[in-house]
């Protein structure tokens, strides 16, 4: 897995998929390989694959939904589905509502939903929250008000 993470990191993502698609051959029910399969066609700029792969990896172990759910959504905005990132975003934040990368994400997904209002209004939240000093100036806040912030999750996003 190092090595098609390595190709993957390189920008090599056609020969990163074929190893990962000849160890999921050995162990096609690998959920680390699986995610990575995803990943990688979404770097890869096949985000509608990465979404059918990340879909059907849910579908298949929906106790990975939590933790995959944040890389479903960005994949689906850049895929063009906007409403749907929008969708999944919320479900993240309301399973982890501490996730501030899906509450800057959910606020860019709104602007491509041409939910203009809503995005100005959550990023606007985000900067309260930064004035007020509840977050580094290198991280985002939630998008609901009055919401901890303990965490961040980095993801990548395309």
């Amino acid at each position: 897995m190092d090595g098609a993470r390595a190709l993957a990191d390189s920008a090599r993502h056609d020969q990163a998929l074929v190893v990962v698609r000849e160890a999921l051959r050995r162990a096609p029910d690998d959920t680390d390989l699986l995610w990575l399969e995803a990943g990688i066609e979404g770097w890869a700029g096949r985000h509608a694959n990465a979404v059918a792969l990340y879909t059907r990896l849910g579908e298949r172990h929906p106790e990975l939904l939590p933790d995959l759910r944040s890389d479903l959504a960005a994949e689906r905005l850049w895929s063009g589905d906007a409403s749907g990132a929008v969708r999944d975003f919320d479900l993240r934040l309301a399973e982890a509502p501490d996730d501030l990368e899906a509450a800057r994400m959910r606020a860019l997904a709104l602007a491509y939903a041409d939910r203009h209002k809503e995005s100005l209004a959550a990023y606007d939240t985000l900067l309260v929250a930064r004035r007020l000093g509840s977050i580094s100036s290198s991280s985002a806040p939630p998008c609901w008000p009055g919401w901890a912030v303990t965490t961040t999750r980095g993801t990548r996003t395309g």
